[in-house]
Order: C-alpha cells, then sequence, then structure tokens
C-alpha cells in the first residue's frame, strides 16, 4: 500500500482540475477518461480525496462534484460502487443532492 502523503493529495487534486471544464456557474464537464487514468495510477489517493471533498462538503457543497466524479472513475476502472454511493448518500443526508445535477461527462 502507498503511503499517503498531503502533497500527494495535493498532486491528485491538481491533475483532477485539469479534467474538468467548467460550463456555466454550478456546472462541470468532466473528461471521463483523463479523470479513470488518474484513479487508475492513484487508486489509493482517489479515495482519501473522496472522503475529503466529503467532508469539506460540510461548508461548500460543490465539493459533492468533486467527490462524485472521482467516485464515478473509481467505480469504472475498479467495477466498486461503494464510493459513488457513499457520496450520494452523504450529499442526500446534507439535502444538496442538487449539486451532483452539476456534472456532466466529456468523452
Amino acid at each position: 500500500m502507498a503511503k499517503i502523503t498531503e502533497e500527494s493529495i495535493k498532486e491528485f487534486v491538481e491533475y483532477m482540475n485539469e479534467c474538468g471544464t467548467r460550463i456555466e456557474e454550478g456546472k462541470i464537464a468532466v473528461n471521463i477518461a483523463a479523470l479513470c487514468r488518474l484513479v487508475r495510477e492513484n487508486r489509493e489517493t482517489a479515495g482519501q480525496v473522496i472522503e475529503l471533498f466529503c467532508m469539506m462538503a460540510d461548508t461548500n457543497p460543490a465539493y459533492f462534484q468533486g467527490a462524485l466524479s472521482i467516485a464515478s472513475a473509481y467505480r469504472m476502472v475498479f467495477g466498486d460502487p461503494s464510493l459513488v454511493e457513499m457520496v450520494e448518500n452523504q450529499a442526500r443526508a446534507a439535502r444538496v443532492e442538487k449539486w451532483l445535477e452539476g456534472i456532466s461527462i466529456l468523452e
């Protein structure tokens, strides 16, 4: 198991941000192929970033968009839907699931 550091999380988030394009206020288009590559190469960091984004969503629900994007790529790459379910459940519990509607996929 690779050691996850603050630096590895920071690098992951920087590369992840390059996979998305803001298409309008509150909406982001995601290049899922690029995000899947990032997740495949950084499986453990991806899981940590999802958890971190869900915690940060307590103060800014837009973080659920990033968490769901990574979790969706994780599901596609590893066939594990548990992180998508976790993000959706947390967004529902916080009553901000509308933030999950602001994601679209670019091939």
